[in-house]
């Protein structure tokens, strides 16, 4: 029994062979050879102009206050310094 069993898991995990047929390609691709010296370059060359990018651009939360908020903190300021004068009266 443990004999028929063993095969049933056999045959269940191995799948079937697939047969086809292997094309080969028309051509072969021509490699593309690579100068270390020019890759450098190129490379130091973008690096440079992110660099400028980069110390050109404004940082992205540089706000500036409005000047109604310092017109506001003033007016309160005045008017706290008339409150605590009619006090000390």
């Amino acid at each position: 029994m443990t004999d028929s069993v063993e095969r049933i898991d056999v045959a269940m995990k191995v799948r079937p062979l697939n047969m086809g047929e292997l094309v080969p390609p028309d051509s072969l691709i021509k490699p593309v050879l690579y100068s270390h010296i020019k890759a450098t370059q190129e490379f130091n060359a973008l690096d440079r102009d992110v660099y400028e990018t980069v110390k050109r651009s404004d940082p992205f939360n540089k706000k500036r206050t409005p000047k109604s908020v310092f017109l506001g903190l003033g007016a309160a300021v005045a008017a706290a310094l008339l409150i605590l004068k009619k006090l000390k009266k």
